[in-house]
């Protein structure tokens, strides 16, 4: 091996442990029961995304993992059910409407 491809290598192995972590931030998660506008939890969670995968680890061990469908806020949840991320809280945060629930993180 080169001098030139050796010093690539041991770059590449530097580099990789960082390219593969999520962006992961402690966060509050409000979670409303579809159509209602009562929240029926606060929990502290966990929100991560990670090349447009979200992932929504909740306090009561509930996760929502969701994959980036066609067009910007689309997604699909591990089931295979549609999610939708909207606008509402700015800078504040995220709505995730799901198939069951809407979760403000």
């Amino acid at each position: 091996m080169s001098v030139p491809t050796r010093v690539l290598a041991a770059l590449l192995l530097l580099l990789a442990p960082a390219a593969a972590r999520a962006d992961s931030v402690p966060a509050r998660c409000d979670i409303f029961p579809k159509s209602s506008a009562k929240a029926s939890a606060v929990l502290p969670c966990t929100y991560s995304q990670r090349q447009g995968v979200v992932a929504i680890q909740r306090a009561d061990g509930v996760r929502h993992d969701l994959r980036p469908r066609r067009g910007r806020g689309n997604f699909v949840d591990e089931r295979g059910r549609k999610a939708l991320r909207v606008a509402g809280l700015g800078k504040r945060g995220q709505i995730f409407r799901l198939a069951r629930e809407t979760v403000y993180v």
